[in-house]
């Protein structure tokens, strides 16, 4: 979009020059937002990459501590008094 102000008043460039500071702030608001969606994403990706991870983890200790059972102590047992 752009505004061409035809006349030589100081009104005329006063308005100007805010239309070209309004421009400019429209500018700004979109670059700010394009940028938020990548950092949105990013903490998306790291969320989603933590969760996986740690349940990677956790069936392989669910795994490991399954096939480890012969190397673990025996639970002790009572024997009932007579």
């Amino acid at each position: 979009m752009k505004i061409c102000i035809i006349g030589g008043s100081a009104g005329a460039r006063s308005a100007s020059r805010g239309i070209r500071q309004l421009n400019n702030d429209i500018q700004i608001d979109l670059f700010t937002a394009r940028t938020f969606a990548f950092y949105e994403l990013f903490l998306t990706a790291a969320a989603i990459d933590l969760v996986l991870v740690y349940g990677v983890i956790w069936v392989f200790h669910k795994i490991e501590h399954r096939i480890s059972a012969h190397l673990r102590a025996a639970p002790e047992t009572v024997e009932p008094v007579a």
